[in-house]
């Protein structure tokens, strides 16, 4: 345990020290290549038809894991250097620098009251078309996202990491991926995500638990479980509701609500306690997401310290 705490600090570090350019990032040559594959295998049928749209989301997800799983595997069993792979693979899975870097970005242009450029960079990133959305209603959105990609591509992949090394960290990426591509055609995807959906929600459910007591220990802890006990099971994915609703307890911010993602209108109820979401808001969910991690990166390596570095009375005996 105690490697893969080492592997998981020199993983954030080198995502925050080395720039990860689009050309020569994997993860957007998979998620391009995810995005093809759906819009290849995605039947033209009728909604009444779920178990054809079904079976061919679960071909789609097999034909995108299938090229990617038996080269991890592969490559682990020819090297003798598996923490090094390890920590090549969770760096390149990584995504914690660039996401912070579009928040900031788009902190700076809310301040500055440029409104149409803040949208503009709003659309290469957010779930909702940000051209119609008033500025408080666009830096809500971009504290949910923000949120929701902090907890998904570091703390889960994290989490599955630990328990699977790089190749269930990887498992857990591809299939997240496909259900995110899934979700940009909206709700024409309902059965044809339907397997994916299932496998990131059975994925997430003892992460977004993990990721909602780390929230618990920062501060406000009756306002955050009051939001997790009352808000947090209302959503047809459970891990989104969750993570909002201890976001918003832990910030006194009002989120969800009705919105629009993708081109469909979703009834989403409004979780969390307090006040409407502000530019200044952006900066303090950058703030709490880096307490999360760091804490959580902390309490590991104390106790892989505590196991294998047991106490011992007589070693420190005069």
């Amino acid at each position: 345990m105690l490697k893969t705490v080492i592997i998981l600090l020199c993983a954030v570090a080198l995502d925050g020290l080395i720039p990860k350019h689009t050309y020569w990032r994997p993860t957007d040559w998979l998620a391009n290549y995810t995005a093809a594959l759906i819009q290849l295998l995605h039947p033209r049928l009728s909604a009444n038809a779920p178990t054809r749209h079904f079976l061919r989301g679960a071909f789609a997800l097999f034909l995108q894991i299938t090229p990617i799983f038996p080269l991890l595997v592969v490559l682990y069993t020819w090297t003798d250097q598996a923490g090094v792979l390890d920590l090549l693979l969770l760096f390149v899975a990584l995504d914690y620098v660039a996401p912070k870097r579009r928040l900031r970005r788009l902190y700076a242009l809310l301040q500055q009251g440029q409104f149409d450029q803040a949208r503009h960079i709003a659309h290469t990133w957010l779930t909702r078309d940000p051209d119609n959305l008033t500025p408080p209603e666009l830096a809500r959105a971009a504290l949910e996202t923000y949120a929701l990609i902090f907890f998904r591509r570091i703390f889960t992949l994290l989490c599955w990491f630990i328990v699977l090394g790089g190749v269930g960290a990887w498992l857990y990426w591809l299939i997240m991926m496909f259900d995110r591509q899934c979700a940009r055609l909206g709700m024409a995807t309902v059965y044809f995500r339907t397997l994916a959906m299932r496998l990131c929600a059975a994925a997430e459910w003892l992460p977004a638990r993990l990721f909602a007591l780390t929230v618990l220990v920062t501060s406000h802890p009756r306002r955050v479980w009051r939001c997790w006990r009352n808000q947090a099971w209302h959503w047809r994915t459970p891990a989104d509701q969750l993570v909002l609703a201890i976001v918003g307890g832990r910030l006194g911010l009002m989120l969800g609500g009705p919105t629009v993602e993708y081109g469909y209108t979703l009834a989403r109820p409004y979780l969390g306690i307090g006040n409407p979401v502000t530019t200044r808001d952006l900066r303090r969910i950058e703030g709490l997401m880096n307490q999360c991690l760091w804490r959580w990166l902390l309490g590991l390596a104390f106790l892989a310290w505590i196991i294998y570095e047991p106490f011992n009375l007589d070693a420190y005996a005069l």
